[in-house]
């Protein structure tokens, strides 16, 4: 949600608007955090669940000693 705020004289604030849609099971309160803001806070990431059918789920790949990689 975004909030338009005006400091001149008294605070004063618009009514409160959407920024983006998201699914509504990832909004859903029981779940865990899907999302954050990059830290310059100017960008968001959002977990989304993954629909190409083609892709094993539950695979994950762990590569040790990463950074050596990259000389």
């Amino acid at each position: 949600m975004a909030v338009t705020i005006r400091t001149e004289g008294a605070f004063r604030h618009d009514m409160p608007v959407p920024l983006f849609g998201i699914p509504e099971i990832l909004a859903a309160p029981w779940t865990y955090q899907t999302f954050d803001t990059a830290p310059d806070g100017r960008r968001f990431l959002i977990l989304l669940p993954w629909k190409d059918p083609s892709i094993e789920k539950g695979t994950v790949t762990l590569v040790q000693g990463w950074r050596g990689l990259l000389d």
